[in-house]
């Protein structure tokens, strides 16, 4: 039956025993307790301990503005958990802002290798093109009145026809 009243005593109450602030049903029910309990008389002992730490600590002047310097704190603190419960991205603009500067390098790069391969196969099939041109030697010859002549091979200006067996003998009439 103690034990349930030692469970309703807090800190509080024990607390304003300390402080002499109980009326005189508190402060007869505590001491009564104490007298029972071994527990809650460390309790007290380890409270009274606090406060003479307390008030050994020594005191510290405010600034006269320092009130004012805690709610403009506590201001802010407010506004940025409002924003960011309001733009839960915004925390991550910065990493998706590297991230598209790096995806925009990547693709410039691919840009450039691409630009620069167009180019060579370009200049490589400039190239061919003129070999293949210098190579070429036209077939036929059209005179100013439209006939077709054959053109001549350096195998066909030979003075002999004979020993040309490409040629042919022109037809007899």
């Amino acid at each position: 039956m103690m034990s349930n009243k030692f469970d309703s005593i807090n800190d509080e109450l024990l607390s304003r025993y300390i402080d002499e602030e109980l009326d005189d049903d508190e402060l007869h029910e505590v001491e009564q307790l104490l007298e029972e309990n071994e527990d809650l008389r460390k309790e007290l002992d380890m409270l009274r301990q606090t406060v003479d730490w307390m008030g050994k600590l020594s005191k510290v002047e405010a600034p006269d503005d320092f009130a004012l310097q805690v709610r403009q704190r506590v201001r802010k603190v407010r506004v940025k958990r409002r924003i960011e419960e309001q733009q839960p991205g915004l925390l991550h603009s910065h990493w998706l802002m590297l991230v598209g500067i790096f995806i925009s390098i990547l693709i410039i790069v691919f840009m450039m290798a691409y630009y620069i391969q167009l180019q060579s196969s370009e200049q490589a099939s400039k190239k061919k093109d003129k070999t293949q041109r210098s190579r070429v030697v036209p077939a036929r010859k059209v005179d100013k009145k439209g006939a077709v002549k054959k053109t001549s091979s350096p195998a066909s200006t030979d003075k002999n026809p004979q020993k040309n067996p490409t040629q042919t003998a022109p037809p007899k009439r």
